[in-house]
């Protein structure tokens, strides 16, 4: 009896001791609170505001208070889900469409940009042609790249399109609020910035524009700084397309038609 007993005490401390050490998988996620993984056993739960504060019988996890529907997603810092829609968190800014063929850069010159534009060719340019606006704020764009069959945006994403930006702007509020909501904090880029929280991780900046159509400026670089201006993928008639408008000193957004032969800046959603 003594050797049985002896035999049960030593098996019961090998369980004990084989469990100690192994990985305890963390408590199932609250009720209505989603799952995202952002390091090795440790996860974050977000809803409504995306601020964030650790709950003690939840240790490894945080968890916020009403559901907003905005969290980061992967690779680290490369997009953002909104509601429904995954965005890229900066503009576009390739330089071949996605099977490897090269779109021209009209440079230098207005006569590139409006000889590309005006003959429906693909084209791209930094802002004055500088490249180091193009490390801020992506490239501009005319219209022809944006529509191109070989596919502007990277594989998974692609040019969002009016109705696309409409379930955005919607998610926010609505035109009157959701600019603010959008728009980069404080005045790095924009300048001014009125009413701009950032609330969504969008990070729109005023990349400005390259002036199109029949005007007497076209050709010429505006408004940096003062203005962001995204192409959509929807076409409008043979010579307009629907695009975004954000401005400096409002938190309003606008979607109306310009010219095919503007360069704009790009955002892309992810596929579904």
């Amino acid at each position: 009896m003594k050797n049985s007993s002896l035999l049960m005490i030593i098996a019961i401390l090998i369980v004990a001791m084989n469990s100690v050490g192994q990985s305890i998988a963390p408590a199932p996620p609250p009720a209505g609170i989603s799952e995202k993984k952002i390091a090795p056993k440790t996860y974050h739960y977000t809803n409504s505001d995306d601020s964030l504060f650790l709950d003690s019988l939840f240790k490894g996890y945080d968890k916020s208070g009403s559901n907003t529907g905005i969290k980061k997603t992967t690779p680290a810092g490369t997009t953002v889900t909104i509601g429904t829609q995954t965005w890229m968190v900066k503009n576009l800014d390739v330089s071949a469409f996605r099977n490897g063929d090269a779109i021209k850069e009209a440079k230098d010159t207005e006569k590139e940009w409006d000889d590309a534009t005006d003959k429906g060719k693909p084209a791209w340019c930094y802002y004055n042609n500088d490249p180091g606006n193009g490390k801020i704020y992506g490239k501009l764009y005319n219209w022809a790249a944006v529509t191109d069959s070989r596919g502007l945006a990277p594989e998974g994403f692609h040019v969002a399109t009016d109705a696309e930006w409409t379930v955005l702007i919607e998610f926010l509020g609505g035109k009157e609020s959701a600019g603010g909501k959008l728009k980069e904090a404080g005045t790095s880029h924009w300048n001014p910035n009125l009413k701009s929280t950032n609330s969504s991780e969008f990070t729109a900046l005023p990349g400005g524009y390259r002036e199109g159509g029949y005007r007497e400026d076209h050709g010429e670089f505006l408004d940096i700084g003062g203005f962001a201006h995204w192409w959509t993928a929807t076409k409008h008639n043979n010579d307009g397309a629907w695009s975004i408008y954000l401005y400096a000193d409002d938190s309003f957004i606008n979607i109306d038609y310009e010219d095919k032969t503007f360069g704009m800046s790009v955002r892309c959603v992810k596929d579904k």
